[in-house]
């Protein structure tokens, strides 16, 4: 029986100095046989959030390696054991994930907040949990789709009606970092889980702000498709889009994960 396997690219970029400003990222991909064929199980996630108050302390950092940790020993490893036979609510892995991460952060208040966009693509099928302004799109060659709402003032000004984007460009709306739900901020958290299909033609992309910020001022979705349909894989695709976003100049560190489908 085929099982559609996973491709994916990663790339960020660490030439900003912003001392305020942190990404990670990780990709990670299993992949397990058994009598149903083999199967391909990846976990992508970005943070975006700010540094601790002491060198070293990063609460991107620390949410993404507990949200990789509570993975793995909720899905990676009991599907290792039961040969790539274990049934299990993948949604509930991922918010139980998040939101041990968060309560990481509350408890040591230090390390700062964070936003986080995480996808673990079981097969076709992408899991999407989401706090913050990171976000996740579905990329396909004519449209750039996004899947997750950014939690940042901007947006939620904009979808109200009560600002346009070009009064908060010309600084007529002062929105300056003001994102309303982050890791780290509340215990009350709610995070938002999305689900959405990928095939050969349908492409997942995870990125921070840096690429995607207000309203795609940087590097646009048209400019997306283009470097997508140039791309002779993921891999080129996610170096080229940081690239872009160098070039325009963006204010803060860029970090793009794609992943897809690989053609039958």
């Amino acid at each position: 029986m085929y099982k559609p396997q996973l491709v994916y690219g990663i790339a960020t970029d660490h030439t900003h100095t912003r001392e305020a400003n942190q990404d990670a990222s990780t990709a990670l991909l299993m992949t397990g046989a058994s009598d149903s064929g083999i199967q391909d199980v990846g976990l992508f996630i970005v943070a975006d959030g700010t540094s601790g108050q002491n060198e070293g302390e990063s609460a991107p950092a620390l949410a993404l390696q507990t949200v990789v940790q509570e993975v793995v020993s909720h899905l990676y490893e009991p599907l290792m054991q039961n040969m790539g036979d274990y049934d299990v609510a993948v949604r509930k892995i991922l918010v139980d994930a998040f939101l041990v991460a968060n309560q990481r952060l509350m408890d040591d208040p230090s390390y700062g907040t964070t936003a986080m966009t995480a996808a673990l693509v079981n097969s076709s099928t992408a899991y999407i949990a989401h706090v913050g302004d990171t976000s996740a799109h579905l990329v396909t060659p004519n449209v750039v789709e996004p899947l997750t709402t950014m939690h940042h003032l901007a947006h939620k000004l904009v979808e109200k009606g009560e600002a346009t984007w070009e009064q908060i460009y010309q600084n007529q709306v002062d929105v300056t970092n003001v994102i309303y739900r982050t890791l780290g901020k509340t215990e009350a958290l709610e995070v938002d889980v999305v689900t959405h299909e990928l095939d050969a033609n349908k492409q997942l992309l995870l990125c921070s702000d840096g690429l995607s910020g207000w309203n795609w001022e940087r590097v646009n979705r048209n400019e997306i498709n283009a470097v997508l349909i140039s791309s002779y894989d993921l891999q080129f695709a996610c170096n080229r889009l940081v690239s872009l976003a160098q070039e325009r100049d963006t204010i803060d560190a860029v970090t793009a994960i794609m992943v897809g489908v690989a053609p039958q």
